[in-house]
Parts: C-alpha cells; sequence; structure tokens
C-alpha cells in the first residue's frame, strides 16, 4: 500500500488484520513547516508516528522523498539517516515533468549519489532484492536500513521497466510520459449487452468463441486479460521527460492516481 501516512496509525490495525505486509509513506521532509508548505496539512507527527508504529508491526516499509529545488533540497541527508535508527529503505524519487512536478527543476540523482559518496566514501551497494521496482539501493555502512534512488530522468530505466498504472478512473496507462490509456473500466462494469458486442465485434479469437454466452464472468477476465496484454505491448521503447515539448500526459497526478 502506498499512502501519505497521515491515518497510518488509525488504521493500522484494521489493514494488518486484512493481511497488509507492506507499505510505502510519502516523506519528502522532517521539518513540520515545510511539511505542511508541501502538503497543506499540519501532519509530520501523525506521519511519523504511523511509520513508527507500521516499522513495530513488522510492515516492510518504505519512505519515499520527492526533492525540489528551494523546497526541501537541504533535507537529503537528514532523512536518508533514518536507515541509520530504523530498518526502512528510504527511496529518493526524481521529480518528474507532469502536473505539478512541471513547476519544479528535478534534483540530478547523480549528482545526490556523488554527494552521499563524499560524506559516505565507504558507502556500499546493495543488492540484495527490495521489491520488483526500479529502484537502486546503497546502503550507508552500519544501517538497518537502505538508501534507493529511482531516477525517471537522469538514469533511465525504460529498458527494464514492468509497470503499468491502473487510474482512479480504470484506464491502464502504460508510460507516465504519454496520454495514451487502454480501457478497463468499460469490461469491468459494462452491462451483459455490451460484453455480448464486444465479443463480436472486437475480440473474435479462439479463446473467446470457445466460452459459452452465460460464462460471462469467464468472458470479462478474457477480455481483461486481451486488454492488458495490448497495454503492455504499447509501453515506449523509452519516455523522454527530459524533453517537455514531447510530453502528451496532461493530467495531473492526482487525476492519475493508481
Amino acid at each position: 500500500m502506498t499512502t501519505n501516512g497521515v491515518e497510518l496509525e488509525r488504521y493500522l490495525p484494521r489493514l494488518l488484520e486484512n493481511g497488509l505486509d507492506a507499505v510505502n509513506v510519502s516523506l519528502d521532509t522532517l521539518d513540520p513547516q515545510i511539511f505542511q508548505q508541501i502538503t497543506g496539512k499540519d501532519k509530520l507527527y501523525q506521519v511519523l508516528a504511523g511509520i513508527r508504529h507500521a516499522v513495530e508491526a513488522g510492515l516492510f516499509v518504505k519512505l519515499n522523498v520527492a526533492l525540489q529545488k528551494n523546497v526541501n533540497e537541504k533535507e537529503w541527508l537528514e532523512v536518508a539517516e533514518l536507515t541509520k535508527i530504523l530498518p526502512v529503505d528510504v527511496r529518493y524519487i526524481e521529480m518528474m515533468p507532469i502536473g505539478y512536478g512541471k513547476k519544479y527543476e528535478p534534483v540530478d540523482h547523480r549528482e545526490l549519489l556523488g554527494r552521499f559518496k563524499k560524506i559516505y566514501p565507504d558507502l556500499q551497494r546493495d543488492e540484495s532484492i527490495h521489491g520488483n521496482g526500479p529502484a537502486v539501493y546503497y546502503r550507508i555502512p552500519k544501517a538497518k536500513g537502505s538508501i534507493g534512488f529511482i531516477s525517471a530522468i537522469h538514469g533511465k530505466f525504460c529498458q527494464s521497466c514492468n509497470r503499468l498504472r491502473l487510474t482512479s478512473q480504470g484506464k491502464l496507462k502504460p508510460c507516465l510520459c504519454y496520454g495514451e490509456e487502454v480501457d478497463l473500466m468499460e469490461i469491468l462494469r459494462g452491462s451483459e449487452g455490451v460484453i455480448r458486442k464486444w465479443r463480436l465485434q472486437e475480440c473474435g479469437t479462439v479463446e473467446l468463441k470457445n466460452l459459452s454466452w452465460e460464462n460471462e464472468t469467464a468472458i470479462r477476465k478474457e477480455l481483461l486479460r486481451q486488454r492488458i496484454f495490448q497495454a503492455v505491448s504499447k509501453k515506449p521503447q523509452e519516455h523522454h521527460f527530459e524533453r517537455v515539448e514531447e510530453i502528451t500526459e496532461a493530467k495531473q497526478m492526482v487525476q492519475i492516481g493508481g
């Protein structure tokens, strides 16, 4: 689960009962004033309490940090050093120039890694598995957790990208850089008549032909499989966040969700 962490402490018992075993929490700063400036809420201590309780409950905790020049950039080290006292991963995510991110110049992760190595010349590459995401990890000697870099702009990982994003409107996005989407909502919530129409007009595959009209659930599953395959096949060879004029995604991240 990914969360801003404000209500994490409150809902943690229920989440644990329902099988939650890992959580990503947005934590861009440890300064209450800057936290309020970024989020609009004076809730930093609630977020920190939620993180502490999640760690104590044995969850795998990752903290996501988006550094913004002239806002929270100076806190890059302070947040990272949470890994010395807590078994958490602190992940730096380069600000992508879509939505809100267009207003800010991203902090170059190549430069950021250089800063770390000046302070910790014995910084170690962490090759252990931290999930299946694109982050590259390092570990401060004797730290309990690791620091990761998700470098969408200055360290493109398009060739190994395994991500699709399902938006809050039921659209599957192959890449955040571009506006292209594949609609899943019409399959998930479409009527039986609509499903019949798609089966006849769009998806005359062997898999669908062999299904009875009464087996609506199986038909929907097969349609979803085909749409997901369509989205995967549309993943671009690489994005071009470094060339703003080529970005076609017009939505804000809050509208995209996922």
